[in-house]
């Protein structure tokens, strides 16, 4: 038996980044957007179900002297004793030997913006950092402590406004400036081309200056990160050899991850209000989307899944505009039928399944601020589509997939007036990565 552990994506960040140089924090009330959050929390829980499963079994692991390309995937979501919320990262890397190695890192987070005790919004940063990173392996190469630091930069904006009274102006959030990163991290190789592991990382940044109803008001930049991250390195030590036709193909337990687009296909599905992109929605239509799934693959053609996922929409009217976000779930079990071709390395499928769903109500917005909103919670969802993926590694498969999602069976009801009976349709187009986390049968 192989045994090899779990992949799942932080960077799913459907963070709502609006950028305005000349904000405007209008009257009324709304809570914070929770959806994103909810969702990589599930992320996160699903991760570390998937770690221990992987770990219960051996395995062949530990780190290399070759050079090896990486994915480093890293999250935090929100810690209240940094300031930082919504935190996730990935970087881009080489080791180039058994201590040196070289990296692009990304980091997206966002810190509170306040003025006299009140949140005014959120301060979003991305930053662009290449970095030098230089490890030790020892315990037979499976424990890695290393340290990165580099120079790079960070863009900024003001996001997520909200609905205050009196109207307050927010200027000067757009920004490019110069940062700095420094960080020491520790991970564990539980297979052969996988590590998890625990950084902590330090973004050096110059507080900047935002003009809050033009009076000037500083904001902090530098933070610190603690996260939890996954490494994904190619080429492999070991790679298991492909399952030759006629030989019984193993069952292998695997961890999805899909980060996309969905494009909302009947706008008018409620009488009273329509459904819009929220912004900064793909090309003005396509909402992000984020899903991650654990499922297992029964021999070479069938495989089972359940998929939890999730994505935004605006509810809007055409007299008064945009009135609140609406966040859309959904879990479902699901079938995935494949055909694998070319010795395994590229295997299409369909897939298709029936489950619940859920959609909840934050953020509002300035013109629906004084409205009663009532909408229901859970309904009914269902999925049918169609993917290709190819094999990077015996463990590892990046695809492309299409499906078509529908929630039924939801109300909206403005100011107790009739309630309107209405749906949320979408067709998901995403990336896909999918690694497995146990081999059986072989």
């Amino acid at each position: 038996m192989v045994d090899v552990p779990a992949l799942v994506a932080p960077w799913g960040n459907a963070s709502r980044h609006r950028r305005s140089n000349n904000a405007i924090i209008s009257p009324g009330g709304g809570a914070v957007s929770r959806s994103v959050s909810h969702m990589r929390a599930l992320a996160t829980y699903v991760f570390v179900l998937a770690l221990a499963a992987a770990s219960a079994a051996p395995s062949w692991a530990e780190d290399s002297d070759r050079p090896r390309y990486y994915l480093h995937l890293r999250g935090q979501d929100t810690n209240p004793a940094t300031g930082v919320h919504d935190h996730w990262g990935l970087s881009l890397g080489a080791n180039l030997d058994r201590y040196w190695g070289l990296e692009l890192s990304a980091d997206t987070f966002e810190r509170r913006v306040k003025s006299a005790g009140r949140t005014l919004g959120e301060f979003g940063v991305v930053a662009l950092v290449p970095q030098v990173r230089l490890r030790y392996p020892f315990l037979d190469d499976r424990l890695v402590p290393y340290l990165v630091a580099g120079v790079g930069v960070a863009f900024t904006d003001f996001n997520d406004r909200k609905p205050i009274t009196p109207r307050v102006s927010i200027e000067g959030a757009e920004q490019t400036r110069l940062v700095g990163t420094v960080g020491a991290g520790v991970e564990y190789y539980f297979a052969d081309n996988l590590a998890v592991g625990v950084e902590v990382k330090y973004l050096i940044a110059d507080d900047t200056t935002l003009r809050i109803n033009g009076a000037r008001e500083s904001q902090q930049v530098a933070s610190l990160f603690t996260t939890l991250g996954l490494r994904l390195l190619i080429p492999e030590h070991r790679p298991q050899p492909p399952v030759a036709t006629g030989e019984p193909a193993p069952q292998r337990l695997y961890l999805g991850a899909r980060v996309g687009a969905a494009i909302s296909t009947d706008t008018d599905a409620f009488s009273n209000v329509d459904i819009r992109p929220e912004p900064p929605a793909y090309f003005g239509t396509g909402n992000q989307f984020f899903g991650v799934a654990l499922g297992m693959d029964f021999g070479r053609y069938l495989g089972v899944e359940v998929a939890a996922e999730g994505y935004e929409v605006i509810l809007a009217t055409s007299a008064l505009g945009s009135l609140t976000e609406m966040a859309v779930y959904s879990i479902i079990p699901q079938l995935r039928v494949r055909y694998p071709l070319y010795g395994g390395r590229l295997a299409p499928y369909a897939i298709g399944g029936v489950g619940a769903s859920y959609a909840e109500k934050n953020d509002t917005k300035q013109p629906g601020a004084d409205l009663d909103i009532e909408t229901s919670t859970w309904g009914l969802a269902a999925a049918a589509g169609a993917g290709v993926e190819y094999f990077v590694a015996s463990n590892i498969a990046v695809g492309l997939e299409a499906r078509y999602v529908t929630h039924r069976g939801h109300t909206i009801q403005i100011n107790g007036g009739p309630k309107a009976s209405g749906h949320y349709d979408a067709v998901i187009v995403a990336f896909t990565l999918r690694v497995a986390l146990a081999q059986f049968g072989r």
